[in-house]
């Protein structure tokens, strides 16, 4: 109402259409700088953000493809593919040192195997080499030879100059403590040459790593790159480089210490490199570590020995409880007579296995990447010197570093470690590890690729020797053995991977034992199995000697907790083998246990007891002093 009084009308106003500002065409070089801004946003951004695993595995992918993209951008050498002919040749017709050969003799060389043919006589003309044979074909021995050979020719010109002129590098520590005694042996009589296994280093031990002036070194990846830390130029005297198991240096997660490796090498050297699963397509380590033309050696050898050499079986088992029943009876019933290997694919299944098999009087030792490097080194050599029948060991990373991808595919035998359970990457046994004397390697669990196939089979058979391979298979691994089968009857051009014929009714008996065994081995039976385990370990450390020598009654009470764990049975002879155990094929064999004859110890023992009581009788008489008149 107006101050005349009339009524105002007020009119509403109408809401007009706001339209978005039209952005301009922003030019290239702003549209870089937003760019720049944003990521340098994101990078501040994720600075401040804790590490998560989704985090970790954003570095992890973009590392991977950082070096993917640098392999790629490298030049691959020009590569040379060699049909090997035999010649025949004895280790003298190389031209090789007479101390050397001196040396050759003493291990007991006689004539040198193909890969040894091949290899030493490209690498005494400095060629770069890769080298594809099967385990136990000698080559160790086919690097080492020409290696010390051409060093023994320039220790001659020598210049003072401090820094190995070899380095091997080798994916696990056992296979390095393997090539390193091998060295030693061929060096011994050399004085002037010097061997060293940088592994053999502890991490506070810096004098040693500074001082060092051998000549040959033996290495895994991490460990050179620690020597790398404290002593920059430490391979600017490099002139051979041995790559041994080369295919595992990149599977077994070693990208990024190879990378940087090579940028500490210096621009030329000889690069020899060998594997039993060596595949064409290494172009990565090719490009990163060969400075000249390559000669790809391919042997007229198969992967794996004639069957002549080597028998290979199949045992089909319905179950786990099968599995254990029949490998238990194989060995009460003497089907398996010498050194075996047997292979789980986890820790827990070593654990498991050796329980059950010690509940049947059948003496085991366990290797597995949880034990520490010098441990799994005492368990090779105890094996070695006939110590233990039987090794039972475990690859966490398989036998060729690779996992499947998606976990629950994977059989209960193999699934991956506990949450908290810290292993030793740099541990492989399958791959390398030159067992002495093996006659028999049992797949217990199925390996998973062909690979690994070839390499724990390669345990046995080696050289001139003769081998037998057991794999067990059930329901779930099936598609493992469908694959290898046919990967192996191809590359031998025939059946050679055969089936193990086995009527379960005729070991009843065995299976009933193996259940009650298999009953008593609970998680808390296993778990007390592994910490006698690492008391054990803790008795042989040689860093606690010191504490224990000061200490006795630590010492007593560490000794008295260090006895087996065995399983508590309600029958105490369940590792008797009885008449009816005995399928009737087998009858007529001795299967005791104990080489005493019962009968004479019987009579000489009720012998012994008549005259203990004449004795007692006499003596008694003696003391008396009324008849001996002795005060």
């Amino acid at each position: 109402m107006g101050a005349d009084g009339n009524v105002e009308i007020k009119k509403k106003k109408k809401k007009g259409v706001q339209f978005a500002p039209i952005e301009e065409k922003k030019s290239d070089e702003q549209k870089v700088g937003n760019e720049k801004k944003k990521n340098k946003i994101v990078t501040e951004v994720e600075q401040l953000e804790p590490k998560t695993k989704k985090r970790r595995r954003r570095e992890r992918v973009k590392g991977s493809e950082k070096r993917r993209k640098l392999m790629e951008s490298l030049v691959g050498p020009e590569v040379e593919r060699l049909e090997f002919e035999g010649e025949k040749k004895q280790f003298s017709d190389f031209g090789l040192d007479e101390r050397i050969l001196k040396g050759v003799g003493q291990m007991g060389w006689k004539d040198p195997t193909q890969v040894q043919e091949s290899l030493v006589g490209l690498a005494l003309e400095d060629k770069n080499v890769m080298a594809r044979a099967r385990t136990g074909s000698g080559k160790t021995g086919a690097f080492l030879l020409p290696v010390i050979h051409k060093m023994i020719a320039a220790s001659a010109n020598f210049d003072g100059s401090i820094g190995p002129m070899a380095i091997i590098v080798a994916p696990t520590k056992e296979l390095i403590t393997q090539v390193f005694k091998l060295a030693q042996k061929i060096i011994e009589p050399l004085p002037f040459l010097q061997a060293l296994n940088l592994c053999d280093f502890n991490e506070e031990e810096n004098s040693l790593w500074v001082e060092d002036q051998s000549q040959i070194v033996v290495t895994t990846p991490g460990k050179l790159l620690k020597m790398l830390s404290l002593r920059k130029s430490y391979c600017s005297q490099l002139r051979h480089l041995v790559l041994d198991e080369a295919d595992l240096l990149l599977s077994f997660g070693y990208e990024d210490e190879m990378t940087l490796i090579r940028a500490s090498l210096p621009p030329s050297y000889q690069c020899i490199m060998t594997s039993a699963t060596l595949k064409d397509d290494m172009t990565s380590l090719k490009k990163l570590f060969m400075t000249g033309p390559v000669v790809t050696v391919k042997l007229t050898e198969g992967d794996l020995p004639n069957a002549d050499q080597l028998m290979q079986y199949h045992v089909t088992c319905e179950n786990d409880e099968q599995r254990f029943s029949i490998l238990v009876a194989m060995f009460k019933l003497k089907l398996v007579i010498g050194r075996t290997i047997v292979f789980v694919n986890n820790i827990d299944r070593c654990y498991k296995l050796s329980l059950v098999l010690r509940a049947f009087g059948i003496k085991s030792c366990i290797l597995n990447s949880a034990m520490p490097a010098n441990s799994r080194c005492h368990v090779i050599n105890q094996f070695n010197d006939g110590m233990f029948p039987v090794v039972i060991a475990s690859d966490v990373t398989d036998a060729d570093g690779s996992r499947l991808a998606d976990a629950d595919v994977q059989p209960e035998s193999s699934k991956p470690k506990r949450k908290g359970e810290k292993l030793d990457q740099e541990a492989g046994v399958s791959r390398g590890i030159d067992f002495h004397q093996v006659s028999n390697v049992v797949n217990f669990d199925f390996p998973q690729t062909t690979d690994a196939y070839i390499h724990r089979v390669g345990r046995t058979a080696r050289g001139f020797n003769k081998g037998t391979a057991l794999s067990f298979c059930t329901p779930e691994e099936r598609g493992y053995l469908d694959a290898v089968q046919a990967d192996i009857n191809e590359q031998m051009g025939k059946e050679v991977l055969t089936p193990y014929q086995f009527r379960i009714t005729d070991l009843d008996s065995f299976v009933l034992r193996t259940r009650e065994a298999l009953s008593k081995c609970s998680k808390g039976v296993i778990k007390k199995a592994r910490m006698k385990e690492i008391r054990q370990e803790i008795m042989r450390s040689a860093n606690l000697q010191s504490f224990f020598a000061k200490n006795e009654r630590e010492k007593l009470l560490m000794q008295t907790d260090c006895h087996p764990i065995s399983l508590k049975l309600q029958s105490p002879a369940i590792a008797d083998v009885t008449d009816y155990m005995v399928p009737e094929a087998l009858k007529g064999i001795d299967y005791s246990t104990s080489t005493r004859r019962k009968g004479k110890l019987g009579q000489r023992h009720r012998k012994k007891t008549k005259m203990g009581a004449q004795q007692k009788k006499f003596v008694r008489k003696n003391k008396d002093p009324l008849r001996s008149f002795n005060i």
